[in-house]
């Protein structure tokens, strides 16, 4: 599948209202991106150099609520983690939100194309490695296995290394994956159900 094809259903994925504030609840909330770069098209992941209690040690840019609303501490925290302004960033729109229940937190997902992470700015105190990931190859990975949607875990083959996604990080692929999913199997124009997970 080509770059423009995903584009479609990257739309139709992203047709969810966006919030423009954080929702009142007692839980903790962030914002986050998932970077599509867009040569083959490919989703980048990022490394952990040191491991954070109860986090993903593969995680994506963003972070926990700092501004007032969800898309700006998205970009706030993209820009800490990876040296992206908001111009750089061609933004789809809201993937939805993906509530962690085992962390009382509540992740909202944006989806947008970046440059190529050569042109990211890396603190690599906080970045150890950077994983591009031919969404093919993840679309392949969730059609072939059933997920358990509370512990969904990749295993991925890239540049003859294999790395596992689990926790947060890969219930939010799942997130993204389903959608393009529906997406492909509905047709360009057709409207999405709504998924919140």
């Amino acid at each position: 599948m080509n770059f423009s094809d995903y584009e479609k259903q990257f739309q139709q994925a992203c047709e969810n209202v966006e919030p423009k504030s954080w929702p009142y609840t007692h839980r903790e909330a962030g914002a986050f991106l998932l970077p599509i770069v867009d040569d083959l098209p490919s989703l980048t992941l990022l490394v952990r150099s040191d491991p954070v209690p109860l986090s993903s040690l593969i995680y994506l840019p963003g972070g926990i609520r700092c501004t007032p609303s969800p898309q700006s501490t998205m970009y706030e925290n993209v820009e800490k983690d990876i040296g992206l302004q908001p111009k750089d960033i061609r933004l789809y729109g809201y993937l939805g939100l993906y509530p962690l229940h085992n962390l009382e937190f509540d992740a909202h997902i944006y989806l947008g194309t970046v440059p190529s992470p050569e042109k990211w700015d890396i603190d690599p105190d906080t970045v150890d490695q950077i994983y591009k990931v031919p969404l093919e190859t993840l679309m392949d990975e969730f059609r072939a296995n059933y997920f358990d949607l509370k512990r969904p875990e990749f295993h991925l083959h890239v540049d003859e290394e294999v790395f596992t996604v689990s926790d947060a990080t890969a219930a939010i692929l799942c997130l993204l994956l389903r959608r393009i999913s529906i997406a492909s199997d509905l047709g360009y124009g057709k409207r999405l159900p709504f998924l919140s997970r």
